[in-house]
């Protein structure tokens, strides 16, 4: 780990609830946040809010399960042994993967949160405003969006792009995708739900994001992006 990423992984460790969660889940039964809000007496958002830390930290599996007519995700301790190694390596500048997964993270985690507000069909919605604006502008890959909603699915694809050069591979390219899909989320979502609702959905999910990605959010420029972009929401 680098300096951001051990610090982002100790803090959650060390919040209210990280280890706690770790915990209920260490008898390796899959979970969903009722379940472990439940174990715990704390709401069901709380629950699911950390459950996506510690998933993004690499501590638990992930995987779609139905409940009746929803679907949600239940999660697993994936190891025994909770071990943070820290790179003391200096002065390292962002590389784009980096960027590219914090895009990507903060749009999976937009579109974990339109499914838990029940946002009528918000998936098609984007999919089609973003296969639109790839037509109309000719850039391609806006967002590797994975039907799954597995984000581990698309970050690895997002690697294997930038690999083979099929992805922009300049932290200013990476930005401007940002800045374009971030864009078509809100106007989907002031559609879908009004401006109101979606000024609270944004603000939930940059305050969460500003926590764990404060450097990379930062240099994409998505902070002011989203306060600007709200001003007279």
């Amino acid at each position: 780990m680098d300096d951001e990423e051990f610090i982002r992984a100790a803090r959650v460790l060390s919040s209210d609830h990280g280890l706690r969660i770790l915990r209920v889940l260490s008898d390796y039964q899959w979970k969903i946040a009722s379940e472990v809000s439940s174990h715990l007496e704390i709401h069901t958002s709380t629950a699911s809010k950390y459950l996506v830390l510690l998933h993004g930290r690499g501590l638990l599996d992930r995987r779609p399960r139905k409940t009746g007519r929803r679907s949600t995700f239940e999660y697993h301790l994936n190891r025994p042994t909770v071990m943070l190694e820290l790179d003391l390596s200096t002065g390292r500048e962002v590389r784009p993967i980096e960027c590219w997964d914090a895009c990507l993270t903060l749009f999976h985690r937009f579109v974990d949160a339109a499914h838990e507000l029940r946002i009528p069909d918000f998936d098609k919605g984007i999919e089609k405003l973003i296969k639109k604006t790839e037509e109309e502008t000719g850039l391609g890959d806006l967002c590797l969006f994975d039907p799954k909603r597995d984000i581990t699915v698309a970050k690895r694809l997002a690697r294997l792009k930038l690999e083979r050069g099929q992805l922009d591979n300049g932290v200013s390219g990476v930005k401007d995708t940002s800045q374009i899909i971030f864009g078509l989320v809100k106007s989907l979502c002031i559609e879908r739900i009004g401006g109101a609702p979606t000024k609270k959905l944004f603000k939930s999910v940059l305050e969460e994001v500003e926590w764990e990605d404060d450097r990379i959010v930062i240099e994409l420029g998505l902070t002011s992006t989203f306060k600007r972009g709200f001003s007279n929401a």
